[in-house]
């Protein structure tokens, strides 16, 4: 009886779900590939600049291939994916009802400085690969920001859509 009842769940779930809720359900994750991958990128970029001997710690190739492999993965990924799934949302209709309300033009100009967080990383991913030396203060000003970005994102959302 056990079995019959959760399989008639999982098939109803997926036969009730609707592409809007597919859609934003990979949207999400897509957000949490991108914001996750630049806070994590800049962490570990704000460790690398403390060691002034790369030999001691990781071979400069090393590190630059996981980082770029991070960047290319997570960062670059989810930005796509939240991109084309927001884009696809609005198209569809089932934004159009958040273009009249105030808190998604907030969540918006939200999303535009984290696309200038990301494009501020770039420069550094390219500092690195050129073998520059990164500013730590850069590289924790990317991290701080877009993790109360985040939150901010998070809270405008959730505030916006159900008060």
């Amino acid at each position: 009886m056990y079995c019959y009842s959760t399989l008639r769940f999982l098939l109803s779930f997926f036969f009730e779900v609707n592409a809007v809720q597919i859609s934003l359900s990979i949207h999400i994750l897509g957000i949490v590939f991108w914001v996750g991958g630049l806070v994590c990128l800049s962490r570990v970029l704000r460790v690398y600049t403390t060691h002034e001997n790369l030999s001691s710690s990781l071979g400069q190739g090393d590190l630059y291939a996981a980082v770029k492999a991070l960047w290319k993965g997570f960062v670059l990924g989810g930005m796509v994916v939240v991109l084309v799934t927001g884009v696809a949302n609005v198209v569809s209709g089932a934004g159009s009802v958040y273009f009249q309300q105030g808190w998604f033009h907030t969540k918006l100009t939200l999303v535009v400085l984290l696309f200038g967080l990301t494009v501020f990383l770039s420069q550094q991913m390219a500092r690195l690969g050129r073998g520059e030396v990164l500013k730590r203060a850069h590289l924790g000003i990317i991290h701080g920001v877009s993790s109360a970005v985040l939150l901010a994102i998070l809270l405008i959302t959730y505030l916006g859509r159900f008060s």
